[in-house]
């Protein structure tokens, strides 16, 4: 089953991104990978993508349809990601696809 999780709920999509296999990304979600399926933290292969700064992988998911202001567990978005990571090339790629920078997580931080 191409969307069955691991203990960490964690699908295939999710450790593609991991490692920033965009091929195996684009099988998976031609396959009928689901682009916004969470883990555990509720965190989708967006959020993975923008922790890791990787802005080709996100801009791949975002064209599959990937909710560019999905929240995780803490309440935060790919956005909050890519901005403490400093990614500021993603950061803009996020803006451009319409995140919203005033959606504040549990500790009431905004990611820009």
């Amino acid at each position: 089953d191409i969307n069955r999780s691991d203990s960490g709920g964690r699908k295939q999509l999710h450790w593609s991104t991991l490692r920033g296999d965009s091929k195996t990304i684009a099988v998976l979600l031609q396959y009928g990978a689901h682009v916004d399926a969470r883990d555990r933290l509720d965190r989708t292969a967006l959020h993975t993508a923008a922790h890791l700064g990787l802005l080709e992988t996100a801009q791949m998911l975002l064209k599959a349809g990937s909710d560019v202001n999905a929240v995780d567990l803490f309440g935060n978005t790919p956005l909050h990601f890519a901005a403490l990571r400093q990614s500021f090339e993603l950061v803009s790629a996020l803006l451009q696809w319409g995140a919203d920078p005033t959606v504040r997580n549990r500790e009431g931080l905004s990611p820009l």
